[in-house]
């Protein structure tokens, strides 16, 4: 594997303009790459402006655990109009299809009563599904992990829980894969810790959402008919959207932040001291590498 990276070039870039004649189609995560958990880039802000002017196709492309028209109101609350993107894609929505359609013989089997964990905002995907959300575990179907709670925001929390689900022989299955997030310097758990977790431990688990090939190809087709050669994915998070983009051969531009730091293993000062090329070297150890890598994202 290390023969084949070390024909790979990962170009350094430090401005998205550099980009916008090569392709036709830029996808966007949300949370850490346009807003950081408070508040929205400015930088990234100009970037969907630019493209629009130029009549790029825009997606916004996310594993946060909401359907698809939630996401869109809460992209308006934020301050990015629909007239700054085409099309949007949610964890969310395909998990909701799947609990709805049971199409597949791992959804058609889950039963209807299901123990969630997760914040009381995202009970709003229970919305039309024909699902019983019981109180206890041992009540239960199987487990819908859609993150943490209000509360606890660490895995440790959630292991006797996940344990006890695990004896009960109970399936998961996981609306948002995305392992933690950091804004503002406060490290969080999200749903796919807990099903990393959960897998660990021998349970069985479904995923929707990035880096999983389904949700990658529910994007080309939402895209058509645009090919992979005119899609650009960007992203923070290495293991998602960068690492979705590389199994699936769409060109991809790693954006840092605070995530991009928790998927490296990187401490506190070498995130504040990098280099480019040290975190390409830091990249290249896991076997893959983004097409492109900028210390910030701006036009």
């Amino acid at each position: 594997m290390m023969s084949e990276i070390n024909s790979i070039k990962t170009e350094h870039i430090t401005h998205l303009s550099t980009l916008a004649d090569r392709y036709n189609v830029f996808v966007f995560p949300i949370f850490g790459t346009l807003h950081n958990g408070k508040h929205l880039s400015e930088d990234a802000f100009r970037c969907l402006l630019n493209l629009s002017e130029l009549g790029k196709t825009v997606t916004i492309f996310s594993n946060v655990p909401k359907r698809r028209h939630v996401l869109i109101q809460d992209l308006a609350t934020i301050g990015i109009p629909p007239s700054l993107y085409q099309h949007v894609i949610t964890s969310g929505e395909e998990a909701f299809h799947a609990l709805q359609s049971r199409k597949d013989p791992f959804h058609s089997n889950l039963g209807k009563k299901c123990y969630i964990i997760g914040s009381s905002s995202s009970l709003n995907l229970l919305k039309g599904l024909d699902l019983h959300h019981v109180t206890f575990i041992d009540e239960a179907d199987f487990v819908l992990a859609l993150g943490a709670d209000e509360w606890h925001a660490d895995l440790d929390y959630y292991k006797p829980i996940l344990k006890k689900a695990y004896d009960l022989e109970l399936p998961m299955v996981c609306a948002s894969p995305d392992l933690y997030v950091k804004y503002q310097g406060e490290k969080s758990i999200r749903a796919g810790a807990l099903a990393q977790y959960y897998e660990a431990l021998g349970g069985e688990v479904a995923y929707h959402g990035k880096p999983h090939k389904a949700f990658y190809k529910s994007l080309l087709k939402d895209l058509e008919p645009f090919q992979k050669t005119d899609v650009l994915i960007l992203g923070d998070s290495y293991l998602t959207d960068i690492a979705g983009a590389i199994n699936m051969s769409i060109d991809s531009l790693l954006c840092i932040t605070d995530t991009t730091s928790i998927d490296l293993n990187m401490t506190r000062q070498e995130y504040e001291t990098f280099s480019l090329e040290d975190l390409e070297k830091r990249i290249y150890s896991l076997g893959v590498a983004p097409t492109y890598i900028m210390k910030k994202l701006c036009w």
